[in-house]
């Protein structure tokens, strides 16, 4: 996506926006990974639908078709929120969430030696 600044760029078929209305031939979307909301062109957001590689995402996309009048953001925020909880403490899988995390740094730092960052450094004459 053109909005995103090109040394963030990477190719990632499971990456999805939030495309929340249409002006003059541009889309407003709502990017996770990006801190604003930005305009792209129709032909920008084809490509992005239809991209090739790991697990293309054929066109497809996920919309509403229904919204309760009656419904309670406060409890679904909750929720939410001990779902995200449950699936960063409680997955049976040892390498997502919490666990993945502490092993993937187990991996990362084997056999590598830290050093103390200096406090000052020797200035040069």
């Amino acid at each position: 996506m053109q909005y995103i600044p090109a040394h963030l760029r990477t190719h990632f078929n499971a990456h999805f926006i939030v495309v929340f209305g249409k002006e003059n031939g541009l889309f407003h979307v709502s990017d996770c990974y990006y801190p604003t909301t930005a305009t792209i062109a129709e032909g920008a957001l084809e490509s992005g639908r239809f991209a090739k590689g790991d697990f293309p995402p054929r066109g497809l996309m996920f919309y509403p078709t229904d919204v309760h009048k009656d419904l309670n953001f406060e409890q679904a925020v909750l929720r939410g929120i001990r779902q995200a909880a449950r699936n960063m403490l409680k997955l049976p899988i040892p390498f997502i969430g919490i666990r993945g995390i502490r092993m993937f740094a187990k991996k990362w730092f084997h056999g590598r030696t830290t050093r103390a960052i200096p406090t000052s450094f020797p200035m040069k004459s």
